[in-house]
């Protein structure tokens, strides 16, 4: 036929021609295969799955994420949008469109990848009530399970940290009214013999002088640890900060519930986050 020697022309290595004006030709003429080859051709993924959406074609929409969505992984959340809009509604033989094998694949992937924040996803398949319940309660019982197993580890290490603090506070008020005696014989660095002069930290190490580097006033066996737990300090800090910022937000909000799903969505309460857990 006509189009398949259009096709073929276009496939063709050898011609010569603009793929954009062949583009507009084409979808001038409602030439289907020629504009998705050509919008394939110049990455406008996109595109290519717009005109898959446009097109009524569920079963396109989701090949296309797969094919293309390790390229541009935010295929899939437009996909969700769309078949979740889509379920339901009349299709193109005034029939409702039964979109609930395609909502259960894109969601596997959005799940998989974590392409989204689950507020988000929960609130955009509440925006159709005609979207079956069977299609997110196992997503949502997982994440349910998750945050429950995330809320028990964090008492667990808050349960730690506390005794670790405990027996910190109590060093210090050891260090505070209890003379230390140093006993080490030999340089914790090098290992030499200690010979004066000779530096001694509270850490319970000790050097020769001239094994430490010039100007060093901390422990270089300890002294890394000491940093990791300030920038940890830091980090919680500055993560603090950023939850008043939230909830002044979230208490001049309208909508509290879609300044929360925008926060998930930035990532902000995810685990993501230096010194965080979820939220």
């Amino acid at each position: 036929s006509m189009q398949d020697k259009a096709l073929a022309l276009l496939h063709n290595p050898a011609a010569c021609y603009r793929p954009s004006e062949v583009l507009l030709l084409c979808q001038q003429h409602g030439f289907r295969p020629g504009v998705l080859y050509l919008l394939e051709r110049q990455r406008m993924f996109g595109e290519v799955l717009r005109c898959h959406m446009d097109a009524g074609d569920d079963d396109a929409v989701v090949a296309c994420c797969a094919r293309f969505g390790s390229t541009d992984p935010s295929l899939w959340a437009t996909a969700l949008s769309h078949l979740t809009e889509r379920h339901g509604r009349p299709g193109p033989g005034g029939a409702p469109a039964d979109c609930t094998a395609q909502l259960a694949a894109v969601l596997a992937e959005v799940e998989r990848q974590a392409l989204l924040a689950p507020a988000a996803v929960v609130a955009e398949l509440a925006t159709n009530e005609a979207v079956p319940l069977g299609v997110v309660q196992g997503y949502v019982q997982r994440h349910l399970a998750a945050a429950a197993a995330a809320a028990c580890e964090d008492e667990r290490r808050a349960s730690e940290l506390e005794g670790e603090a405990a027996a910190m506070r109590a060093e210090l008020e050891d260090l505070r009214t209890t003379a230390r005696v140093f006993q080490l014989s030999r340089c914790s660095l090098s290992g030499a013999p200690l010979e004066v002069p000779t530096v001694h930290f509270l850490c319970m190490h000790s050097f020769n002088e001239a094994s430490l580097p010039e100007g060093c006033d901390e422990c270089p066996l300890c002294g890394p640890d000491q940093r990791a737990v300030l920038a940890r300090r830091d980090a919680l800090a500055a993560r603090a900060a950023q939850h008043d910022q939230f909830f002044k937000q979230l208490e001049g909000s309208e909508d509290g519930f879609a300044t929360v799903a925008e926060y998930f969505g930035r990532g902000v309460m995810s685990k993501g986050q230096a010194g965080g857990t979820d939220a």
